[in-house]
């Protein structure tokens, strides 16, 4: 019932357990990356819910992106402040 509910949970960790042997295989083709994307698609398509469960997932085990996010964030916001500060500083020396 598990794997039932959590077929992307299942779908990485059988990507993971393999990727190994995968990566001794022959490359795939062009026509079938073209595929494969387009089976993914759909399939996200279909179920735009296992997107976010993908995601959340995904930053659950790699939070070094959360915190690059966070400083990137950070940084966006003092510079934001930064600019606001010299237009009011402009804008007080013209009156």
């Amino acid at each position: 019932m598990f794997f039932i509910k959590h077929p992307l949970l299942v779908l990485t960790v059988f990507v993971t357990l393999t990727a190994p042997a995968l990566s001794q295989a022959a490359e795939f083709t062009a026509e079938q990356k073209t595929e494969i994307g387009k089976i993914a698609e759909d399939y996200f398509t279909a179920h735009p819910e296992k997107m976010g469960e993908a995601i959340s997932i995904y930053l659950a085990n790699h939070p070094e992106f959360l915190v690059a996010a966070s400083e990137n964030l950070r940084q966006s916001q003092q510079a934001a402040a930064q600019k606001m500060k010299e237009m009011q500083d402009a804008a007080k020396k013209a009156q």
